[in-house]
């Protein structure tokens, strides 16, 4: 992935990816501050908590009528 100089910018690699690929996708991540500062700071706890509610959304079996395809 590239930023092209001649381009804006100001977004996550997420909508890109989604427009490209043509699937449905959900671009999540875990709150920081200052984003790209020297100051960056984000939660030590934040992303194994992401995980878990990951784990725990990829274990539950699908709801009857809202199969793929």
């Amino acid at each position: 992935f590239v930023v092209r100089s001649d381009m804006g910018c100001g977004s996550t690699i997420g909508p890109i990816t989604a427009g490209n690929l043509g699937i449905a996708t959900l671009d999540i991540g875990v709150p920081q501050w200052g984003m790209h500062s020297i100051r960056e700071i984000a939660g030590t706890g934040d992303g194994f908590t992401l995980f878990r509610v990951l784990r725990e959304f990829m274990e539950r079996p699908r709801l009857p009528g809202n199969q793929p395809g």
